[in-house]
């Protein structure tokens, strides 16, 4: 098995670090101290996550004073009882040893003094090395967890097991809520600002009137099309001023009513290239896919996810109308798709093969300038409110955890406007900023980071950052939702949307059984509920 390793700064702000190293298969306990040849400098790729500056995936505990004594009583071996050969030698041994010693000290960090973050957010180590090196008091740990949610259902009762605080997606489960802190106390004249952030977005924080969770960051849905339309079919375009930057299906339809799309060239499909639309379509007419809170019928069902059916049976209607109407039928969509789009969505908008196409923001402003230079972008959303997609991003203390003070140190840290801004910096110095969009890869949670600070890093956004009132959060969803959306909700929808219009069959009730199966195949879905 690999040693166990712990990272931490220098005690001056320099950013040479210092590695403790313990190895509990023998007896011999090393210490020693790494500077020459550490390049903070270089970027690291999503695959080093657990080495990055000043932060690390911790698994183990600094060397402290009677460590080192077993290292000088593992060093004499078995005749440490008898005297020493050489005095000189000795003497340099304890100085040595009490060098290690003070070395140890310097870089350990009290209990109280150390908070551990758990997250699924390679993003944020950015932010935790710069916490580390700006001051010598605190220290930020931070341990990586692919699936963060399912992780923190599974934790112990004993403070000492588990993280600090934690940041990441889906945390706003109800399973998870009766974990976490309630985080009013950070707010008030000496803390954080509520007027700061995107109001919809900390509200949504809330649960019976307590702060349990704090917004980081989003991302957001958006329609792309050409930003100079080409000669032809797609010579006029009908679309919003750019201090209302949002686009709905109606918009979409005046757009695709100005021209007929010809034999080589198709308008707009919600069925492909990006199937996720499908999902947010179904949300904006109604659908209210969300996690099933009020469980009084959980003898007849431990489903943990509800529905509305009048929404769903709206949402279907909708889809096969606008698919006739525009683009012929469901077969006609398929051949063009399988004939001219093996190409990702923005070339195929490039070319003049599509008018329009769903792209996530997180994936857009990783473009390179030059592709993103030929598009113009538009928050796809209705009734004044733009889709913020469901990866939001949340902090929560944990109420049986340690380290709390170094937790609310680097959250006060960490939601300033001029932290961000060097965190974006900085990311763009390490280039970062190529592989991660924004602060913890998308928009910052603080509406003047987002509407004023983004824009110098991401010029696009140059009057068309996320308006502070559209933004508003995404439905809470189970613990499993990633994997049922993929596996079951989007796939049907898909389908029912590519069925005759002369299918009378009710759209929800063919959900329903198709959900039923779907949860018997798989009963572990149901854990949370």
């Amino acid at each position: 098995m690999p040693s166990l390793q712990t990272l931490c700064p220098w005690r001056s702000r320099s950013l040479s670090p210092c590695l403790f190293h313990r190895d509990f298969r023998g007896a011999t306990s090393i210490a020693f101290l790494m500077v020459p040849g550490f390049d903070i400098e270089k970027p690291v790729a999503r695959s080093d996550f657990p080495l990055y500056g000043h932060a690390m995936v911790s698994h183990g505990d600094a060397l402290g004073v009677h460590s080192v004594r077993r290292v000088i009583r593992s060093a004499r071996g078995p005749a440490a009882s008898k005297p020493a050969a050489s005095k000189p030698a000795l003497r340099h041994l304890l100085f040595c040893a009490a060098t290690l010693a003070i070395l140890a000290s310097s870089c350990s960090i009290l209990r109280g003094q150390t908070a551990t973050l758990l997250t699924d957010t390679p993003e944020i180590l950015v932010a935790a090395e710069m916490f580390n090196a700006s001051q010598n008091k605190h220290r930020i740990l931070v341990k990586h967890e692919e699936n963060l949610v399912l992780r923190l259902s599974q934790l112990g009762t004993s403070p000492g097991e588990n993280p600090t605080f934690v940041l990441g997606k889906g945390l706003r489960t109800a399973s998870l809520a009766d974990g976490f802190l309630d985080l009013d106390y950070l707010f008030g004249r000496l803390g954080l600002g509520r007027e700061s952030f995107y109001p919809a977005l900390l509200m949504a924080g809330k649960r019976e009137e307590k702060q349990l969770l704090v917004p980081v960051s989003f991302n957001a849905l958006l329609l792309l099309s050409r930003r100079i339309p080409a000669t032809g079919n797609f010579a006029n375009l009908d679309m919003p001023a750019a201090q209302n930057p949002l686009l709905g299906m109606d918009g979409l339809r005046r757009n695709l009513l100005l021209q007929k799309a010809g034999e080589n060239s198709m308008g707009f499909s919600p069925r492909w290239p990006d199937m996720d639309f499908l999902f947010h379509f179904a949300q904006s007419r109604g659908s209210a896919f969300e996690e099933k809170i009020d469980r009084r019928d959980r003898a007849d069902s431990q489903d943990p996810l509800s529905w509305n059916n009048e929404g769903l049976e709206r949402t279907v209607k909708e889809l096969r109308n606008y698919i006739a109407e525009f683009n012929g039928s469901a077969e006609k969509e398929d051949i063009f798709a399988f004939r001219y789009l093996s190409a990702p969505p923005y070339k195929n908008i490039e070319t003049g093969r599509l008018l329009f196409g769903a792209m996530d923001s997180a994936a857009f402003f990783l473009l390179a300038p030059v592709v993103k230079g030929k598009l113009r972008f538009n928050y796809f959303g209705e009734e004044g409110a733009l889709t913020v997609k469901e990866d939001i991003r949340y902090l929560g203390i944990l109420k049986k955890s340690k380290g709390r003070l170094a937790a609310e140190r680097f959250i006060l840290w960490f939601f300033d406007p001029e932290n961000q801004a060097a965190m974006l910096e900085r990311s763009k110095i390490l280039r970062i900023s190529e592989s991660s969009f924004g602060i913890a890869g998308g928009f910052s949670a603080l509406k003047d980071v987002s509407g004023s600070i983004f824009p110098k890093y991401y010029p696009e956004l140059s009057g068309s950052t996320p308006p502070p009132d559209a933004v508003k959060p995404p439905a809470i969803m189970p613990l499993h939702w990633e994997r049922i959306k993929g596996e079951m909700v989007v796939p049907w929808l898909k389908n029912a949307a590519g069925r005759d219009q002369a299918d009378e069959d009710s759209a929800a009730e063919d959900f329903a059984a198709q959900f039923e199966s779907y949860m018997k195949k798989n009963p572990e879905l149901r854990q949370g509920t």
